[in-house]
């Protein structure tokens, strides 16, 4: 979604060599230059200390494997955010949410059937006006993606992605 809507470059990490394969596929077809699709660990991945900041990160693991808060640190600890970044995150709405690095702010927290959703504001100087710039309208879900994708406008889509 965010290659589609022009996204300056974006970074798939993915575990499941199908799931992978199918990404690069789409990439492949949609054109994007700017695009990364990794068969790898995201813990992996972040660990490796990528070179580059991103602005908005689509966190989304396995449920049953409570990742979101090593994620979270690794995200803040190997800065590997912008300002201001935002981070969608997705759990089971069972679970406790997420210890979130010091300085990030819960824009939104929200439950659909047993999914918890969240969007997330890593620390930054001027944190409640990139929100409101950036996201227009509230968290939509597409029955038929299983994905939960921003409305988001033309002006904040020359951001760097991970998902």
């Amino acid at each position: 979604e965010a290659l589609s809507r022009g996204a300056a470059s974006a970074v798939f990490v993915e575990t499941h060599r199908v799931a992978a394969q199918q990404l690069k596929k789409n990439v492949e077809m949609l054109k994007a230059g700017m695009t990364t699709v990794l068969h790898q660990d995201a813990l992996e991945y972040l660990h490796s200390k990528p070179d580059r900041k991103f602005d908005i990160v689509f966190l989304d693991p396995p449920f049953a494997a409570d990742l979101l808060d090593e994620t979270c640190r690794l995200l803040e600890h190997k800065e590997l955010l912008a300002e201001g970044a935002l981070v969608y995150l997705e759990q089971d709405r069972s679970k406790a949410e997420p210890q979130l690095p010091d300085g990030w702010q819960v824009q939104k927290n929200k439950t659909a059937g047993n999914v918890r959703y969240m969007l997330v504001q890593a620390r930054g100087r001027d944190e409640q006006s990139v929100f409101q710039r950036c996201i227009r309208e509230p968290l939509i879900r597409l029955r038929s993606v299983t994905r939960i994708l921003f409305a988001v406008p033309r002006s904040c889509m020359k951001r760097s992605w991970l998902l």
